[in-house]
C-alpha cells in the first residue's frame, strides 16, 4: 500500500514538475491586467503576439491577445504611433510590444490587457480594427 502510495505521489509530482509543454499546447486564460502606454517605442521589437480583438467599454480600452509561453512572466506596453491620418475622423494607430523574457514554453496563453482612455495622447472615440500588433482607433473631434 506505501509502494503504491509513494508510485502514485511521484507520478503526480512529475506530471507537475516544470511547465515545460511538450506535444499539444493547453490553453489557459489571464484575467484582466493593466498595462503601460509609452511613447515613442512604436517601432520597438516585440516578441510574437496575436490581437484577438480590442475594445473600448467606458474609459477602458481592453486588448484580448494570444501569446506562447506559459514557464515565465511576460509584459506588455501599448505604443502610440506619433503619426495621425489626415482623415476624417483621424486614425492613430497603437502598438502593442510583447517581452515574452525567454519563455520557450509552449502553451497557448489568451489575456485581457487593460489601457485606461486618459493614459492615451489623444481623446479616443473608438476603435476602428485590429492588425498584426495594431490597434487602429479613430479620434474624438
Amino acid at each position: 500500500m506505501r509502494t503504491t502510495t509513494l508510485w502514485s505521489a511521484l507520478a503526480i509530482a512529475a506530471a507537475c514538475g516544470p511547465a515545460q509543454v511538450t506535444g499539444e499546447s493547453p490553453t489557459s486564460v489571464e484575467g484582466p491586467r493593466p498595462i503601460p502606454v509609452e511613447a515613442g517605442c512604436h517601432d520597438a521589437e516585440s516578441d510574437p503576439v496575436e490581437i484577438m480583438g480590442a475594445e473600448l467599454h467606458g474609459d477602458v480600452l481592453s486588448i484580448a491577445v494570444e501569446h506562447g509561453g506559459g514557464c515565465e512572466p511576460h509584459d506588455f506596453r501599448l505604443c502610440p504611433d506619433p503619426a495621425v491620418s489626415r482623415t476624417e475622423p483621424a486614425v492613430q494607430a497603437l502598438v502593442l510590444v510583447h517581452g515574452d523574457h525567454g519563455d520557450d514554453c509552449r502553451a497557448l496563453i489568451g489575456a485581457t490587457l487593460r489601457v485606461e482612455r486618459a493614459a492615451l495622447p489623444h481623446a479616443v472615440a473608438a476603435v476602428e480594427s485590429v492588425d498584426g500588433r495594431r490597434v487602429n482607433v479613430t479620434l474624438a473631434e
